[in-house]
């Protein structure tokens, strides 16, 4: 961004911009990384029109307020946001579902490190490595695995019944533990015979996705059901 792009923001937002998010949008750093997507675009229109429509949706109606500035979003849709009132802001997740608003970050640079760290500093070929033995085994019995795709602080990988096509579910190996997820919401730890169960399942299930996996399928490979809250402690973890 520029000083152009600062000056449209204050007129247009009636905000204050502040100075860690001038200097960290005037040398850019995530020019092909997935946080340009959403998590801190570079782009004033982006920006304002993300605010308006906060400001005019009432989105956030139990905890918005004059002098916040929401910088992006998840893929969910939840905002992150700087409160401009404060000298150097914490970065807050506002989340649609409960209303309430999460540090996630002490600071903007904080953030932005931890962006950096998750996606410019992945390394794919490296991080391959540790699914290397069960995609093997995968492709082995004619089904498909994407490469590795970095997540917030986790990777994992896609497991796919045909390509393009067919059944798919993600496989994550997280500090020595695997763990399987549906498109629905559903995550499991894996304890044992990871190959054999992303075997087993997409031979049961080749023709379509559905919300989970199948009892069946559960009890032989003794599935362990993870909450969201609990996965996400998992990821944190030393």
């Amino acid at each position: 961004m520029t000083e152009s792009d600062f000056a449209t923001i204050q007129k247009i937002l009636k905000i204050s911009v502040p100075s860690a998010y001038r200097r960290i949008m005037s040398a850019y750093p995530f020019h092909d990384n997935r946080p340009s997507d959403a998590y801190i675009p570079d782009s004033v229109d982006y920006v304002c029109n993300l605010n308006q429509q906060i400001q005019s949706d009432a989105v956030y109606c139990e905890c918005w307020r004059p002098g916040l500035l929401a910088i992006g979003t998840t893929w969910g849709g939840d905002a992150f946001v700087l409160d401009t009132l404060r000298s150097n802001s914490p970065v807050f997740r506002f989340s649609q579902d409960d209303q309430t608003a999460t540090a996630v970050a002490d600071t903007l640079d904080e953030w932005v490190s931890r962006l950096s760290q998750w996606y410019v500093d992945f390394n794919g070929d490296r991080v391959a490595d540790e699914y290397g033995e069960i995609t093997s085994a995968i492709q082995a019995s004619g089904y498909f695995c994407t490469s590795p795709e970095p997540m917030d602080g986790w990777h994992r990988i896609c497991v796919m019944s045909r390509r393009g096509g067919g059944s798919s579910f993600w496989v994550a190996a997280i500090h020595g533990y695997w763990f399987a997820g549906t498109w629905c919401g559903n995550i499991y730890r894996v304890p044992k015979s990871v190959s054999d169960f992303c075997i087993s399942w997409l031979a049961e299930s080749s023709s379509a996705n559905g919300p989970d996996f199948s009892n069946s399928i559960q009890t032989q490979y003794c599935l362990e059901s993870v909450s969201d809250a609990e996965f996400a402690a998992i990821v944190q973890a030393n």
